[in-house]
């Protein structure tokens, strides 16, 4: 029963709500647009290199973003990053979930695709670009947030950052539809709270106190069952919201004291 309602198409359409695509992607309309086959894994990725001219260790961090969300739309977003990063050697990627952007007519996007293929497609863009997972950070928004947790203990990354995390999925739609219902409907999807005692790699939580999607109480869940909670950081923000953290805040309470020393 559990795996029909993982795969029934109607259960992940709920929770990968993928932007139509208008257009399709090319380097044309978004010159940071690229593409990538890798064992027969078609991916797509946004590709910012350093615009400095830094000599320290070069280092990659990766942007997983929200299930409302693209990259087309968040290569917008991710230049103001890059104006913050602009004298690192800090190369930015954003690779696309499978099922999401030109992929999304091919393939359904699917918990077990984010959690078993989808690294194995960030690792060959991060290998592509001769970078290392000891300098690598991953930063997750809202469902972007069990696929990085799940990565962290997949690779010796140097750096988590969650955004608007979650215990589970399955604990989010408890709290809006009631536990029965949210059981009949995604059962233990991305479950966070189990994997986070396992994580060693420094961990930062950022949460908007007016976040009504995910309230900030999840983070300090997260943040409680961590296991060395010395490298543990949460930073509630009293004005924010779901959406609206900006990647000036991120890099204020996350990103400057670790990318940049």
């Amino acid at each position: 029963m559990d795996e029909f309602f993982k795969s029934a198409s109607w259960a992940n359409a709920l929770l990968f709500p993928c932007p139509k695509l208008r257009t399709p992607p090319s380097q044309k309309t978004a010159p940071n647009y690229h593409t990538l086959t890798h064992k027969g894994t078609f991916m797509e990725y946004l590709s910012f290199p350093p615009t400095g001219k830094s000599t320290s260790t070069p280092k990659a961090l990766f942007f997983m973003h929200g299930n409302g969300s693209d990259i087309m739309q968040e290569q917008h977003s991710l230049r103001e990053l890059v104006q913050l990063l602009e004298n690192t050697n800090i190369h930015i990627f954003c690779v696309e979930y499978p099922g999401y952007a030109s992929t999304q007519s091919i393939v359904q996007c699917t918990e077990s695709l984010l959690l078993r293929q989808y690294p194995k497609s960030v690792e060959a863009v991060l290998c592509k670009h001769g970078l290392k997972w000891e300098n690598t950070t991953l930063v997750g928004h809202s469902i972007g947030t069990g696929v990085v947790c799940n990565m962290a203990l997949l690779f010796p990354i140097a750096h988590l950052v969650l955004m608007s995390a979650y215990t589970s999925i399955r604990d989010v739609l408890a709290a809006r539809m009631g536990r029965i219902l949210s059981l009949a409907l995604l059962f233990n999807r991305f479950e966070s709270i189990k994997r986070i005692p396992d994580i060693s790699c420094p961990i930062t939580l950022l949460h908007g106190k007016q976040d009504a999607l995910i309230p900030y109480q999840h983070s300090i869940e997260l943040a409680r069952a961590a296991t060395h909670h010395d490298r543990v950081k949460i930073v509630l923000l009293k004005n924010a919201d779901h959406n609206n953290i900006s990647w000036s805040q991120v890099y204020d309470y996350a990103l400057k004291d670790k990318l940049t020393e």
